[in-house]
């Protein structure tokens, strides 16, 4: 059985600058992956590797993969199961084996969902700042964030309000390669044929 592995277009781990983070209006991100190989179609997901930052000992997330829909967003679940990935903490790829799933890469492509879970261990508390870097305040969130990189094309879809939406353009100018463009989680798929 060979293994044939699809890397994200064209980034290094350098050019992973910006971390997604939970909030309460936005509890999963879908990234969408085109089937441009012929190939690929008898080919089965073996791995799901997340850039994760975990802020925490250790920390787990979920994750979903899911068919396009007639609008191009994300629409049923592919896979029924649960598939939970762990990271420990830092800045890091997780790798989430899922080779005994027999998930297929759908003509059409498909979601990798990343979502939040809400528990008492991925919860934590921080000391920083909103608009005025004098004031400190303390913030809760949940672990962990995931990686993001700048993009032309628009990936990117946000569960809000259990409706999925299309992500908007960067508006942050903290980070010039973010700057008016789109932010894509960075996830790697690999396929055995």
């Amino acid at each position: 059985m060979g293994t044939e592995k699809f890397v994200l277009d064209g980034f290094e781990d350098a050019d992973i600058k910006y971390l997604i983070g939970y909030s309460k209006d936005k509890n999963k991100i879908a990234r969408f992956f085109e089937n441009r190989y012929e190939s690929t179609s008898n080919s089965y997901l073996s791995t799901i590797n997340v850039f994760v930052g975990c802020e925490i000992e250790s920390c787990d997330f979920g994750v979903e993969i899911y068919s396009v829909g007639k609008n191009g967003n994300p629409d049923n679940p592919i896979y029924d199961g649960e598939i939970t990935g762990y990271a420990k903490e830092g800045n890091h790829w997780t790798v989430i084996d899922v080779s005994g799933l027999g998930i297929k890469f759908p003509k059409q492509g498909l979601f990798i969902v990343l979502k939040w879970l809400l528990t008492e261990e991925n919860f934590y508390e921080f000391n920083g700042h909103k608009k005025d870097p004098n004031k400190r305040f303390i913030f809760t969130t949940y672990a962990p964030q995931f990686g993001t990189y700048p993009k032309d094309n628009r990936y990117l879809w946000v569960l809000k309000n259990d409706v999925w939406e299309k992500e908007e353009k960067n508006t942050i100018s903290i980070l010039r390669k973010y700057e008016d463009k789109y932010t894509e989680p960075a996830i790697e798929l690999e396929f055995e044929s």
